[in-house]
């Protein structure tokens, strides 16, 4: 198990992103943290929503909170974010249960994580804009996305 200071960031691959006939946009959507990826590579889930909750999560950090839980939709799959003095740190867990231990953890560098999640929403989308998909998981994210950029600018 790791348990450094390295980078934390999330990578969605628009390529793949789809819209099924009921509403929901899937693609592949993981984070690295040290020398793992999470869930695991190429991972697909539900992008629109679950940035949508990730940007919202990181704004309550960004508040003050102390500790948030970045749920993925499918499976059991979940990393949380603590601060602590300035300091964040992220475990990731392959089980939700209360019982289950971290398969990593670490400290990271909290703009580089906030940079990658800018990235990630404004490219699920652009690229949604791009295919003319509007539905209210892309309004939610493209809201929550502009109330990140607003809670960072105003915690600089």
């Amino acid at each position: 198990m790791h348990q450094g200071s390295d980078r934390l960031s999330i990578t969605v691959n628009t390529d793949t992103l789809s819209l099924a006939h009921n509403g929901p946009i899937t693609g592949e959507i993981f984070i690295e943290y040290a020398e793992t990826i999470f869930p695991e590579a190429r991972w697909s889930d539900f992008s629109a929503v679950i940035l949508s909750w990730w940007c919202q999560a990181t704004i309550r950090l960004i508040e003050g909170a102390s500790r948030e839980e970045f749920l993925f939709m499918d499976g059991s799959f979940c990393f949380d974010i603590s601060q602590n003095k300035g300091a964040w740190y992220v475990r990731c867990f392959d089980d939700i249960s209360p019982t289950s231990s971290p398969i990593t953890q670490g400290s990271f560098d909290r703009r580089t994580f906030v940079e990658s999640l800018l990235a990630a929403a404004n490219s699920v989308v652009r690229a949604c804009a791009e295919r003319s998909w509007m539905s209210k998981d892309v309004a939610s994210l493209s809201l929550s996305l502009d109330n990140l950029r607003v809670a960072v600018t105003l915690n600089k």
